[in-house]
């Protein structure tokens, strides 16, 4: 009969995920893995198997988080500008609290060599994936309630899921908070304004 784990695996697997978030895959060793969760070598093993198979499940929680947090609002039926104006703010707000200069695990990871192999590859697709709907979503449903239908909204969808990967890369620059406000605010500037002139 197998002993029951001496260790609560949601909270280990969240401690992961903070320490890939911040260093990155790359360069984060198993022993950072191990310092970061508490476990020893083998307990690590006998849990996770190895790095990559606990960065998978990293990966995959930091997506249900996130989604929940910022692309939830904007997927609700009644969504429009308003929702994606605030979680746009929400997010750049965001980089003023804990791991909020770390940006985007799944942005970062995209930038990584490990990007490349089809299990990773298959998690950052589907993110971006999920990104680009949800604005598509929000902003068509506003476009449909202003009666334009004939509207962009792909490329106003594309348009602001690049506005959200920049913010997400930029929070872990030297960039002063208030330049990345503006950037936002000039992004949903330019947003507002073409979907009162569509």
């Amino acid at each position: 009969m197998a002993r029951p784990r001496e260790f609560d695996e949601e909270e280990v697997l969240t401690r992961a995920m903070g320490q890939f978030w911040s260093a990155g895959y790359a360069l984060t060793s198993v022993a950072d893995l191990e310092r970061a969760t508490g476990l020893g070598r083998k307990s690590f093993y006998n849990a996770f198997g190895n790095k990559r198979t606990l960065f998978l499940a990293a990966l995959d929680l930091f997506a249900s988080i996130c989604g929940e947090r910022y692309l939830a609002a904007m997927e609700a039926e009644d969504a429009g500008l308003a929702e994606v104006e605030s979680v746009m703010r929400r997010m750049v707000a965001d980089r003023e609290g804990e791991n909020g200069e770390n940006g985007c695990l799944i942005c970062h990871t995209s930038r990584e060599p490990i990007a490349d192999e089809p299990e990773v590859k298959q998690r950052v697709d589907s993110y971006f994936s999920r990104i680009e709907k949800a604005f598509h979503g929000a902003i068509g449903r506003e476009l449909e309630r202003r009666r334009r239908p004939d509207s962009p909204a792909d490329e106003l969808a594309a348009f602001m899921t690049g506005v959200l990967i920049s913010v997400s890369l930029l929070a872990r620059t030297p960039l002063e908070q208030d330049l990345l406000v503006n950037y936002l605010e000039q992004s949903l500037t330019h947003l507002g304004s073409r979907i009162d002139s569509t």
